[in-house]
């Protein structure tokens, strides 16, 4: 089985993002909503919460989750 170079690359860099301390989908998942209420309120969730910025940053997955809870938010309450 032949890897294609996009692929090991997207590993490589995967791997050199990683830390000593991290969280899961699941531990950010249940943040992402107080780390999107710091962000609404003007706050600063990244420097709070950096290990859910941490994850949020190398995780497409939650990082959708994140933009979806942002746009369904301001649908129902336009600022």
């Amino acid at each position: 089985m032949k890897i294609k170079e996009k692929t090991l690359l997207e590993v490589v860099n995967s791997l050199g993002m990683t830390k000593e301390v991290e969280i899961g989908c699941e531990d950010c998942f249940k943040k992402v909503d107080q780390f999107v209420e710091m962000l609404r309120e003007g706050g600063e969730p990244d420097k709070i919460m950096p290990l859910v910025q941490e994850h949020l940053n190398v995780c497409a997955c939650c990082k959708e989750e994140l933009e979806a809870l942002i746009s369904a938010l301001e649908a129902e309450d336009p600022k």
